[in-house]
């Protein structure tokens, strides 16, 4: 497999942010959890990088990790299959007559792994809601 380009990796790179900040992170959120790691550790997509940046953080991270690119690779290679594909949602046809739990429907919950959680937040968050059971 040919290495990637500096600017075939810049354009990946953008793919992604696109999926990421645009579509809602559809792409991640319909990968495996592994793929989603390796895209955010070599690519780096949330971060806001100018494209020197860009290419110093993969020099960086392929020189720590050098397998890296390739798990990269793959796990971009699985991402295509959901790139720019959102499926649009359908109505249900009959759901002025379903009562909501009822047996048959189908619920689909999606995740995606956030690379840099807001630690401080979460733990606000705790706080708050230990204060309520406390109540």
């Amino acid at each position: 497999m040919p290495r990637l380009t500096n600017s075939q990796y810049l354009q990946q790179r953008k793919t992604l942010q696109m999926d990421w900040f645009q579509d809602g992170a559809w792409t991640f959120s319909s990968l495996e959890s592994l793929d989603e790691m390796e895209l955010h550790a070599y690519f780096a997509p949330t971060k806001d990088f100018t494209d020197e940046q860009a290419i110093a953080h993969r020099n960086d991270v392929s020189r720590q990790n050098p397998s890296l690119p390739q798990q990269a690779g793959h796990a971009y290679a699985r991402a295509l299959r959901y790139l720019g594909k959102r499926p649009v949602p359908q109505p249900s046809v009959k759901a002025s007559k379903q009562r909501s739990g009822t047996k048959g429907g189908a619920i689909a919950i999606r995740t995606i792994r956030n690379p840099d959680p807001d630690i401080k937040g979460l733990a606000q968050y705790l706080v708050q809601l230990t204060r309520k059971v406390d109540e």
